[in-house]
Order: structure tokens, then sequence, then C-alpha cells
């Protein structure tokens, strides 16, 4: 007998193009390959791909997200505001299968005693008053670093509705305790693209630094290693999408720092094949980095600072550097290290982020 389970996602999950819709993307394959029949409902507004996820899932509707002015006077965050409707709310109830909701952007029913008519759970990918004081912290608009700490305000109010459902299905360490404290807890790592650790050779040619540089930490970020690498004779290439113009004015005088736009999947897979030194960093504390998976699974050495990924072993087979200075003589070092350990990184990771044996583990939470 085939297992049913609705899912409401904040997006439509396809393409997996960025961070949020890659663990929902990949989650949905993994349970739909263990034999759950999926009902997925999505907010979207532009992403009108449906092909895919239709192929997977046994029925998939989508709903147009509200206006943004009228969420932002709403008592609940902007991002939850926009996303409610009653004709999701009437399939839900028509149904006596379980809901998994994805991101706390798709609990705004939480607030309509969802959690309490029927089995709801949530997967949780940040804790997200930490998230947005993080993008207040990096911007340097006045105006919507003063929205995005007004939105921390409200996701802190949102916490006591998260006592609602069955169970919260956290991505990291970090969420895992914070949550925990609030509602039974399970950790399940990050899904993602990756099965098999690419084989490279052992020596790669520069830096990477790679993100979307329109996330003001992202730009931050980018901004910071520049400066790091100013005194560092080794190449870095900064490759990211939007606002390269910031980034071009910075490094204009300095021949060794180099800027690619991304501009397809397969163009950030070719960099991170010739990359020798990842540098996956942040300036405030969001889960596990699905930049960090690319890293491991497609490239070289791996430089991380602790915002980036709370996995024990994980960090082992990285290399955690939390300052320039620290940044500066670990890719000294590098430079002229090979690396060889593929096959001793495949067993690692394939011991944590198997999108199969994640995906058991919310089965048999849920079922």
């Amino acid at each position: 007998m085939t297992q049913k389970l609705q899912i409401v996602a904040f997006d439509n999950p396809f393409p997996p193009n960025y961070g949020g819709v890659i663990d929902v993307f990949y989650q949905i394959k993994a349970l739909a390959s263990l034999g759950v029949g999926i009902e997925l409902h999505c907010f979207t507004d532009t992403r009108r791909d449906f092909e895919v996820v239709e192929s997977i899932c046994d029925a998939v509707y989508s709903y147009p997200k509200t206006s943004r002015f009228k969420a932002l006077f709403s008592k609940k965050p902007i991002a939850l505001a926009t996303r409610e409707s009653r004709l999701l709310t009437q399939r839900l109830s028509q149904s006596d299968a379980p809901v998994l909701l994805q991101g706390l952007q798709s609990a705004a029913m939480l607030v309509n005693g969802l959690g309490t008519s029927k089995a709801v759970y949530l997967r949780i990918q940040n804790i997200e008053q930490q998230y947005y004081r993080g993008l207040a912290n990096a911007i340097n608009n006045p105006l919507k670093a003063l929205i995005y700490n007004w939105e921390a305000r409200k996701f802190k109010d949102f916490e006591p509705y998260l006592k609602t459902p069955q169970t919260l299905f956290t991505l990291s360490h970090h969420e895992q305790h914070y949550y925990s404290q609030l509602n039974t807890s399970v950790y399940v790592p990050v899904f993602h693209e990756n099965e098999i650790v690419q084989k490279c050779s052992e020596f790669g040619e520069f830096a990477l630094y790679h993100g979307n540089l329109s996330v003001a930490d992202n730009l931050k970020t980018a901004c910071f290693l520049i400066d790091v690498f100013k005194e560092v004779d080794y190449p870095l290439v900064i490759a990211g999408s939007f606002r390269q113009e910031v980034i071009q004015k910075k490094i204009k005088n300095y021949k060794h720092i180099s800027f690619e736009p991304i501009e397809t999947a397969q163009k950030l897979d070719a960099l991170l094949a010739r990359a020798h030194i990842t540098l996956n960093l942040s300036f405030q504390r969001s889960g596990t980095k699905l930049k960090v998976m690319n890293a491991l699974f497609k490239s070289r050495h791996c430089i991380v600072n602790e915002n980036v990924i709370d996995e024990p072993e994980t960090l082992a087979a990285s290399h955690l550097c939390t300052s320039a200075v620290a940044i500066q003589e670990k890719v000294m070092d590098l430079r002229s290290e090979p690396f060889t350990e593929f096959e001793k990184r495949q067993k690692l990771l394939d011991g944590i982020f198997n999108n199969r044996k994640n995906a058991k583990k919310i089965k048999q939470s849920i079922f």
C-alpha cells in the first residue's frame, strides 16, 4: 500500500538552482524513490516549469503569492504572510494524508490550527530570526536593515506555533540544538544533487569563492576575500551572478584576482573542477551551506569557517579558518599540497549526506 504525503513548499522546487529549493527538490525525489506518493503544493509567481515535479509526484498544485506591501504590515513575517491560500487549506483538509511543510515560509497555516486538526511535520532550513539579523548587519541600506530586523522579531514571535507540529526536521546540529528545546526534533542533513565525489587531478589552478552576489552576506564575503588575497601570491577567482560591477571595481588593480560570471550550473562545475582550493565562508550562521556540499563533491581542498557547516566529521575533512591571517597561511600551505583523498571523502560523505538514507529518517518519523 502506497503511503501518501502532502508537501507544502515555499516555491516550485524545479529547477533546483538555489539553496532552499535544492533541499526540497532532492528530498522529494528521495521520498518518491522510497515509494511515498506525494501531493505537492507550492507557492510561486515566476517559476512555472512543473513538468519535472509532475513526473515525480502524484499531483502538483501551485498558488500565487499575495502582495508583499500588505504583508509588510502583517503580524506574520512577510515570507509567511505572502504564502497563504484558502484553496490550499481546503485541499489539505480533504485528505487524511499527513502534511510536511517545507521551511518556515510555508508554515503560516499553523496560526490557524493546522497542526491541531491533522498530522503536520515541518522541515526547518534556518533559524530565521538569526538569518534576518545577519542580513540586517551585512547591508548598508538603513531602510532594508530596519525591515530585516523587523522580520527577525516577527519570526521570533512566531516560534510558539512551532510547538504544534509532531516533529521538526532540522538540517544542522546548530538548528537541532536550538529547536529541540521547542519540540521533538530529528536531525536530517541537507538534501543535495551529488552522489559521487568527482576524481580530479591532484592539483588545481586557483582558489575559488562562488555565490549569489545579490545576497548581502555573499557580497560582503567576496569583498572580504579580495582584501585577504591582496596580500597572497596565489590567484583568486570570484564567481557569481549579479553585482559584478562592485567586484570588478574592487579587483581592478590586482592581476591575480579575477571575476567569473556564472550563467549555468555547468560553468560552476567547470570552475570547481579547476579550483585547487575552495573558500566556503559566511558572516552569519545559517545551517549547512549547499556550496560546501558542491565543494566537497566536486573539487579539492576545502576551506570553511564555523558558520557554513557544523557536521564534525565533515569539518575534519575540511580546513577550518577563523580569521584573515589563518586563511592566508592555509592558502600558502595548500597551494603546493596535492589532493589525493577522493575515496576517503566519498566514504565519509556517503555516510552522512546520502539522500536515500536521510529520506528514510523522514519516512520512518512520519509513517
